[in-house]
């Protein structure tokens, strides 16, 4: 038995085209799911989903030096660097803001001390 049943208004064609559909959007979809773009920002600079603000500071000046448009002499080469280059510094900021929060939400919302029972 099939894990999928499809309509009975479906032929196979009308499947096929409704399936393909969905392949297509489903990337922009779950993309839409990543309010804050954190998801999308670690994987501009490629970085692993629990990178520290260390590891994105370090990836960040990397790629800077790398995709810097000042290195590129070819106007194609350095109209794509220039994107490249400004992809990766909103990634950065938007990393470094998202952790800059989670910081501050994390030394607010600490437990009062196990020891110290008085309010």
């Amino acid at each position: 038995m099939p894990l999928v049943t499809r309509p009975a208004n479906l032929n196979n064609h009308n499947f096929r085209k409704v399936s393909t559909n969905c392949v297509r959007w489903f990337p922009q979809i779950i993309s839409k799911l990543d309010p804050m773009g954190e998801r999308n920002a670690l994987r501009a600079m490629g970085l692993p989903s629990a990178a520290s603000q260390e590891q994105i500071t370090q990836t960040w000046r990397q790629l800077s030096r790398q995709w810097h448009p000042d290195k590129f002499q070819d106007p194609k080469q350095k109209a794509e660097a220039q994107a490249k280059f400004m992809d990766i510094k909103e990634a950065y900021d938007k990393l470094s803001v998202i952790h800059s929060k989670r910081k501050r939400q994390n030394s607010r919302s600490r437990p009062v001390d196990a020891d110290n029972d008085e309010l």
